[in-house]
């Protein structure tokens, strides 16, 4: 039996998306893994109260990152894939020197911008006096997270064995740090510590990766010359685009970061180490999630750029897999969560065994989110996403505040299946109109 020529190609793309995947699986999974060893010891070693004050700390300088960033890899995807496919080379260096420019400056400016809230309102701040004069020393890491541009050129150069080692070296020096504060004895602040360095490592390491792999791919390229002039004309909607996608990562930090701090406010600091270990266990079954989305992201685009009509059964393949895989992982959480929490973290986090199951539940959704965006992005509807998101964040924060004051952490958890629900429904009705109007 003759089989197509889309058909292979489909195939092709097929494997290329499950390669890509498996490359940085290996990365996140090790990644995962390492964190929850170096999250379990640390939980260990100090009281809930000081852990909740250290992953804190450490949630603050994640959601300033977050907060003060373009976001410049979806750019480089979005605009990048079509200069590569054209052999426009100018163009695309252009654009990879303007997104090197933005990562460096916004960095800058996020640590300037989160010493001046510690400095002008710790006293909103989940923490004491003395807690936010380490914060404020934390903080100097934050100039190191310039790092996004050089995620992006990685991934447009399909150098996602490049990305999967970096993603597990910031956790192994982390564990390294945990496990020498522990043997020393140490304090709260010798753990937080260990937690500063893995950063540093982690986002060191991609810069390094990216410049090395752009400098082979365009060796001519300099980050001096021309990148903020022309820069509408050669990149039409660029700026739209990035403040799409700013806003979008913005909404994302919420049941990540924000929700850690939000906890830690209404419920204090030991409640928020009860649900950062119940977090840190989800996140083993949430990693596919964004990686699904980075890896998915430039193969999706290419065939929508080309309106290939295997987009679609790309996706449908990919959906299927992720939302099976991801329910059947929390539908079994049901039967050992409180054997797993105890036995990673002690029995004085009993208290977060409530809350495992509802996370897992919502990093399964999420897998089905990850895929869904991936495919939107790829399709130009950004601007939709962005909006029901918002909605959708809107609600998990008003659903946080109210449940959490009820029912604890359990009103926590719920909030966050309500999240990832609103977001499936909502992700695949946009791409399923925009499938239809495009007649794939």
């Amino acid at each position: 039996m003759s089989v197509s020529a889309s058909e292979v190609d489909t195939r092709w793309q097929g494997r290329r998306v499950g390669r890509n995947f498996l490359r940085l699986l290996k990365g996140r999974a090790a990644s995962a893994l390492l964190m929850l060893a170096a999250t379990a010891l640390m939980a260990r070693s100090l009281s809930p109260e000081d852990f909740g004050l250290v992953v804190l700390i450490h949630s603050y300088l994640l959601l300033v990152r977050g907060l003060v960033n373009l976001k410049p890899f979806e750019a480089i995807i979005h605009y990048g894939v079509p200069l590569l496919e054209r052999n426009d080379g100018d163009r695309l260096v252009q654009l990879l020197r303007l997104s090197f420019v933005l990562d460096v400056l916004l960095a800058v400016i996020g640590m300037v911008l989160a010493m001046l809230v510690l400095v002008l309102a710790s006293d909103v701040l989940p923490w004491d006096s003395d807690a936010s004069q380490v914060a404020l020393v934390y903080c100097l890491l934050l100039p190191a997270a310039a790092s996004g541009a050089a995620s992006g050129v990685l991934r447009l150069y399909n150098r996602f064995d490049l990305l999967g080692i970096r993603q597990a070296l910031g956790p192994l020096v982390q564990l390294c740090g945990v496990t020498l504060a522990w043997w020393a004895d140490g304090s709260h602040v010798h753990f937080l510590m260990a937690f500063g360095a893995g950063f540093l490592i982690e986002h060191v390491a991609m810069l390094g990766f990216g410049y090395s792999e752009l400098r082979r791919q365009q060796p001519h390229f300099r980050l001096r010359g021309e990148c903020l002039t022309a820069r509408r004309e050669r990149f039409p909607g660029l700026w739209r685009y990035l403040h799409v996608v700013y806003w979008q990562s913005n909404i994302d930090l919420v049941p990540k970061q924000v929700s850690l701090l939000l906890v830690g406010a209404i419920l204090g600091p030991a409640a928020a180490g009860l649900f950062r270990i119940a977090q840190q266990i989800a996140r083993v079954v949430s990693v596919p999630a964004l990686l699904l989305r980075q890896v998915l992201f430039p193969d999706l685009a290419r065939l929508w750029f080309r309106r290939d009509p295997q987009f679609r059964r790309l996706l449908g393949r990919t959906l299927h897999i992720a939302l099976v895989t991801g329910l059947s992982v929390a539908l079994m959480s049901r039967w050992v969560g409180e054997t797993l929490i105890e036995g990673i973290a002690g029995e004085g986090y009993a208290g977060a065994r409530d809350v495992l199951p509802w996370l897992l539940l919502a990093a399964g959704l999420d897998l089905g989110v990850a895929t869904l965006r991936a495919a939107g992005y790829a399709m130009g509807q950004a601007g939709g996403l962005l909006r029901v998101s918002a909605i959708a964040t809107l609600c998990y924060m008003f659903v946080l505040v109210m449940f959490g004051r009820i029912l604890g952490l359990e009103g926590v958890a719920f909030a966050v299946v309500v999240w990832a629900s609103m977001n499936l429904i909502a992700f695949a009705a946009i791409v399923h109109r925009g499938l239809g109007r495009s007649g794939m």
